[in-house]
């Protein structure tokens, strides 16, 4: 597969993926998922599936990623979604991350649309996850 020339960083995508799920850890994201995409008929190496408690935390998430990316001088294309917050689709070159908001994460379903997939380590076990509903709901508007 040929993807864009690197011009930034030359983090091999494993170690990226780890670097993403660490930050999206460290804001309380849940089910953090990383996917092997390598082999399935997709433009990038790998996705990093979170979900977020609510469009503010999503964004949060969100704004954590750009963060770490402008600091680990790692390549970001584009975003799609942040303004609503339901799904937040960041590209990265050679990993999309995937920020969902409440249910949806089982609405679009990319863990049963990439179910051929393997999974890639992120060094973040889903149970250290100490997210609570509380810590980002959306003010009354």
């Amino acid at each position: 597969m040929i993807l864009p020339d690197k011009k930034f960083s030359q983090i091999p995508t494993a170690e990226k993926v780890r670097l993403v799920a660490a930050k999206l850890h460290e804001k309380q994201g849940r089910e953090i998922v990383a996917l092997d995409l390598s082999r399935q008929p997709t433009p990038t190496e790998a996705a990093v599936l979170v979900t977020g408690t609510s469009a503010r935390h999503a964004k949060a998430l969100a704004d954590a990623v750009l963060d770490m990316c402008r600091e680990q001088n790692i390549e970001y294309l584009g975003m799609e979604g942040y303004k609503g917050g339901l799904w937040i689709l960041m590209d990265l070159n050679d990993i999309l991350v995937h920020i969902f908001q409440g249910e949806g994460r089982s609405l679009f379903n990319l863990e049963g649309l990439w179910a051929g997939a393997g999974r890639l380590d992120t060094g973040v076990a889903a149970e250290e996850v100490p997210a609570s509903d509380d810590d980002f709901e959306d003010e009354e508007e």
